[in-house]
């Protein structure tokens, strides 16, 4: 029975890591242009093409890109490291709990029959 919960333990943190792992290309991906297009000489544009990079660059620059569960929070690197980051407290809380149970000595056995 255990086996089987872990199994299903491990599947779940691989689809979050998936998705996450996703989540942060696409936002690493959607962000490049803007690096690259900060460089470009705007003196040989047209002025309506200026327009149209000044619009682009600032829908860049504005709102997160990227996938977002729901509008609530966007995936991005920031999501990933305080996932990991709340993960390993869980587990640190976890392995100090555990310590302290099995340092306590048990309580005596108080059950007398007559």
């Amino acid at each position: 029975m255990a086996a089987i919960q872990c199994f299903w333990c491990l599947l779940h943190v691989l689809q979050l890591a998936i998705i996450i792992a996703a989540g942060v290309k696409v936002n690493t991906a959607a962000h490049t242009p803007a690096k690259i297009l900060y460089k470009l000489s705007c003196a040989k544009l047209k002025p309506g093409e200026m327009q149209h990079l000044q619009l682009f660059l600032n829908r860049l620059s504005g709102a997160g890109i990227g996938l977002s569960a729901g509008g609530f929070f966007l995936v991005d690197k920031v999501f990933a490291m305080s996932i990991i980051g709340t993960y390993i407290t869980y587990q640190l809380l976890l392995f100090q709990l555990q310590l302290d149970l099995s340092s306590s000595s048990p309580a005596p056995n108080t059950n007398a029959t007559a």
